[in-house]
């Protein structure tokens, strides 16, 4: 039985928060949304616990951890996870659940250290292209509103610029994927100004895109969270806890060569 992990660890003149619970392997590491601490996934990690062990963090400048220089791009947000898992000791292989735009950090996890990482959850992630096509539903004014609200963030991230860095890293694995999907629309979800039809619109761009992730393995698949808007680990929490159970099984099965 390896040992409970909470605490703060030393990344390199910096610390960050992370929290373990559960046993066996592989080790499911949680990624949640921009500035975002990982309290969101408090519905969650008690069940997948009972599975296997899994832990979640605060990346800097969010929850519990302390900030870091900025501005930040994934690449450092990458280093940071592998360093905090290293110094923990937790060792691959990792399953990643990514949600929003912690479904862009997993990606580019997984792209870094593609042996490391043996499956995956996206929990209605972000997608590279999401702003190019949402930009084409917008009047100008929606569209300079837009910008300003994604212009500043606790984590100091350029989310144009990270969006153009996952695009460029064209990612494909043959990992088993799930890829989550809310399947209503709340009033948080619905930006200022917008019509009925833009939303309605936005939400079949939404579908495609999700559909678009789910392909990037020949093992991926889309599950539709009917009840849940975007924090479907709140909304529909055990959607969440089956399809890491899956993932994880499926894992297990490839690693003993089942």
């Amino acid at each position: 039985m390896k040992r409970p992990v909470e605490g703060m660890t030393d990344v390199g003149g910096r610390r960050l928060y992370m929290r373990c619970a559960g046993n066996r392997g592989p080790t499911v590491i949680m990624e949640a949304g921009l500035a975002s601490p990982s309290s969101d996934w408090d519905k969650v990690t008690p069940g997948i616990s009972r599975l296997t062990r899994v832990c979640v963090y605060d990346r800097a400048g969010v929850g519990k951890s302390d900030p870091a220089p900025g501005p930040r791009d994934g690449r450092q947000v990458v280093s940071d996870l592998h360093t905090l898992l290293a110094k923990n000791s937790l060792r691959p292989p990792y399953v990643l659940v990514g949600h929003s735009f912690g479904g862009l950090f997993a990606i580019m996890y997984a792209n870094t250290y593609p042996k490391d990482v043996a499956g995956m959850v996206l929990v209605d992630s972000s997608h590279e292209d999401q702003m190019r096509r949402f930009e084409a539903l917008m009047t100008p004014e929606q569209v300079r509103q837009s910008r300003e609200r994604r212009a500043t963030n606790a984590e100091g991230v350029n989310t144009s610029e990270e969006r153009e860095r996952v695009r460029a890293l064209n990612w494909r694995s043959d990992m088993p994927l799930v890829v989550l999907v809310h399947g209503a629309v709340g009033k948080d979800m619905t930006p200022p100004g917008w019509t009925d039809e833009q939303v309605a619109r936005r939400e079949l761009v939404w579908r495609e895109l999700q559909n678009d992730l789910a392909r990037r393995s020949p093992r991926g698949r889309v599950v539709i969270a009917a009840k849940s808007g975007h924090y479907i680990q709140n909304d529909q929490p055990e959607l969440v806890v089956n399809a890491v159970s899956e993932v994880v099984r499926s894992a297990r099965r490839r690693q003993s060569g089942r």
